[in-house]
């Protein structure tokens, strides 16, 4: 009876290992949408070496953080955040400067983007509903048009589910800008489904929208234990794995959190490697 409990005991054992040995990855991870703390308000974030010690067990290749998306007109708060980002991809190479303007400060925003460029900047954050700007206003299509000859990356909130046509808007947007890459944040939140189509439209337009990618950051926790967990899947597959990348929305969800959430997807291990670490490196040329 005793031989026959830890027989029990030791395959129990050997089956959990195995389970944690499937969920760690032996290639490393990119966390493409991370809020890091810029300023001394900005309470509910952490810094940069808050986020790195919390997760210090966890392969981490780059880090995109976000400061606090700019508002109009505060000129100086823009330049002092940005510059704090700066500053931290000085002491960790991992970290990747996610900087911001706004785009109805007008010449004062292409001076700023232009200014990201010589820092060596390679994205900034735009946020039509924090920000409060409509998404296709001519402000907005000269900052991606000055965006896309400076070789700058417009990640862009994607959860605007209080807003008609929001998805459509953004993907107008990248239309109307095709030199300019737009990452489009949380790959359309609520309104994910609506991404499900492209393929057949690029079929006709091979080179439709080619230079959009999308991240899975809040939804892929949203949705991972949900009825809609198959759906998600199909789009991402639909959309096409080269163009999904992986995100946490920290404070919303952690990278554990986030991980664990991913997971739970159908993936096989080439496709969870290029959405978890190589689709970004792709994109950036890291």
């Amino acid at each position: 009876m005793k031989r026959s409990i830890r027989i029990l005991a030791i395959c129990t054992l050997c089956f959990i290992y195995s389970n944690l040995m499937a969920q760690t990855p032996s290639y490393p991870i990119v966390d493409s949408h991370c809020h890091i703390k810029t300023h001394l308000t900005d309470d509910i974030f952490m810094t940069m070496e808050e986020y790195f010690a919390e997760n210090k067990s966890i392969n981490i290749k780059y880090l995109f953080g976000i400061s606090f998306v700019q508002r109009q007109g505060n000129l100086e708060e823009m330049k002092v955040r940005n510059d704090s980002l700066f500053s931290m991809a000085r002491r960790d190479s991992r970290f990747i400067p996610v900087c911001s303007v706004h785009p109805n400060d007008g010449d004062a925003a292409i001076e700023e983007l232009r200014r990201i460029k010589d820092f060596g900047g390679k994205i900034i954050k735009l946020h039509p509903i924090t920000q409060n700007f409509p998404i296709l206003s001519n402000e907005v299509f000269n900052v991606a048009r000055v965006a896309g000859e400076l070789g700058l990356i417009i990640l862009i909130d994607g959860y605007g589910f209080v807003i008609p046509n929001y998805v459509e808007h953004l993907l107008k947007l990248a239309m109307s800008n095709p030199r300019t890459k737009f990452i489009i944040a949380h790959m359309g939140g609520t309104d994910f489904y609506k991404l499900g189509g492209l393929n057949l439209v690029q079929t006709l337009n091979p080179g439709l929208l080619s230079n959009v990618w999308y991240d899975l950051s809040a939804t892929v926790k949203i949705y991972a234990d949900s009825p809609y967990k198959s759906q998600l899947e199909w789009v991402i597959r639909n959309i096409g794995i080269d163009r999904v990348l992986f995100g946490t929305d920290n404070p919303v969800t952690s990278l554990s959190e986030a991980l664990n959430a991913f997971y739970k997807l159908d993936f096989n291990e080439t496709e969870k490697e290029n959405i978890l670490y190589k689709n970004a490196v792709k994109l950036l040329r890291l």
